[in-house]
């Protein structure tokens, strides 16, 4: 049975046409980037823009986020400017950040284009591919290789090759075999998604109904996403408190519940910070805005209060508030970034791909893939830094907006080839 791959099919075009498409993912997903820190698929994305743009208006909900993107980006620099009589700010700094929230429209447009060319499950095929190469240029983490750079590219390639993509079955195996592989090597939030997206397919639904049954299905399958998510947390938490995921995870696991009664406050204690942060200033920081030390001990305080020991911790002092800030949440940090537009984005984003994500479960036609790529996006929003989770975002929104109209789509791709 083929899934998702049916519901956005590719439009017919040329070769060339598709051979373009695929040579602008690949380069999209290479991590590489001129000074200061410009990723060159976002320099694409902008050559790009004169064909990808018209992309933006058939998906629904595409718009909106490029607006709120563009709103970000200014936000982020006024109050930057705002910020610079009072304390000291990076300019270089600004325009790293202004990049990422603008190149999120900018790619997730590149991504609909190559989307309507290529449908749904050759595009994640294809970024897999490109961000395996990619290692090539940026390395492996020795720390830790498949929790920090194979697990996300083997898991899209695995997931969306045509054999296993078609039969939900098939998805399964494949999953319990990367939820293994990914809880021996303390990847235990990688686990629980794949192991939850799997599920998700599993029991989707299969026959259509009228549009009222559509509406209740829809929200009948986000219930299901959350009574999922909530039982996933609970049995992967006791699996590996009993050893089954290895003595290493029992371990960290325990650690982080003794430290706070939860292994998910625990292990993000960041929350602390970025509550205590954009409590004192909702309206957000700035781009580039520098920590100050009011706003290290500040944020130190709401660690602090979670049970985190931020004395003499090289962690807190360099890598969250060394230069500029970061909370450890896509939330957290668009919101100190970019202040309440940044936040606003972030909802926004979210909001839709599970929309998507409750539509194509609701129809019977997710795969795990997909799936597992909307519930990262989920967990990003709130436990991953936004540098990381910028990445597969735009990938993210461009499987899970739904077209406007497949037939629109064929018209604007057939287009191309008039103009």
């Amino acid at each position: 049975m083929t899934l998702l791959s049916t519901t956005h099919p590719p439009v017919e075009a040329q070769t060339w046409e598709k051979a373009a498409a695929t040579a602008a993912v690949l380069i999209i997903t290479i991590r590489y980037s001129f000074s200061p820190n410009i990723p060159i698929g976002f320099l694409l994305a902008i050559c790009l823009l004169p064909i990808t743009a018209r992309y933006l208006t058939l998906h629904r909900g595409a718009l909106i986020i490029t607006v709120l993107c563009f709103l970000s980006a200014i936000s982020g620099l006024m109050l930057t400017m705002g910020h610079s009589g009072l304390g000291s700010v990076s300019w270089s700094v600004a325009v790293v950040q202004t990049v990422r929230v603008l190149g999120i429209a900018l790619i997730l447009a590149a991504l609909l284009w190559a989307r309507a060319l290529l449908g749904t499950r050759r595009l994640i095929l294809t970024f897999g591919l490109g961000s395996l190469t990619s290692l090539l240029v940026t390395g492996v983490a020795p720390e830790n290789p498949w929790k920090f750079s194979l697990s996300v590219p083997v898991a899209l390639i695995a997931l969306s090759l045509p054999i296993v993509a078609a039969h939900r079955w098939r998805q399964f195996v494949v999953v319990i075999a990367l939820v293994v592989v990914s809880a021996l090597n303390d990847s235990r939030s990688a686990a629980g998604l794949l192991l939850m997206a799997a599920v998700l397919t599993l029991m989707q639904g299969k026959t259509p109904g009228s549009r009222r049954q559509g509406q209740w299905r829809i929200w009948l399958a986000l219930a299901r996403v959350v009574l999922i998510a909530i039982g996933a947390f609970f049995v992967t938490q006791a699996a590996i408190l009993e050893g089954m995921l290895g003595e290493a995870a029992r371990l960290r696991t325990e650690a982080q519940i003794s430290l706070s009664g939860s292994a998910i406050i625990g292990g993000r204690p960041e929350m602390g910070a970025a509550y205590s942060l954009i409590s004192d200033r909702p309206w957000g920081y700035g781009a580039g805005t520098l920590v100050t030390y009011d706003d290290r001990m500040l944020g130190k305080s709401g660690m602090d209060s979670l049970g985190y020991n931020t004395y003499k911790n090289g962690y807190v002092e360099k890598y969250m508030f060394g230069h500029g800030f970061e909370v450890h949440s896509v939330l957290g940090d668009t919101w100190i970034l970019f202040g309440l537009a940044g936040a606003t984005l972030s909802i926004v984003i979210v909001a839709f791909a599970l929309a998507g994500l409750a539509g194509s479960l609701s129809r019977g036609t997710a795969i795990t893939i997909a799936a597992f790529l909307i519930l990262r996006l989920t967990w990003d929003f709130a436990f991953s830094p936004f540098p990381s989770a910028v990445h597969l975002l735009p990938l993210t929104v461009a499987v899970a907006l739904p077209p406007l109209s497949n037939a629109s789509i064929t018209r604007s791709a057939a287009s191309l080839d008039s103009g």
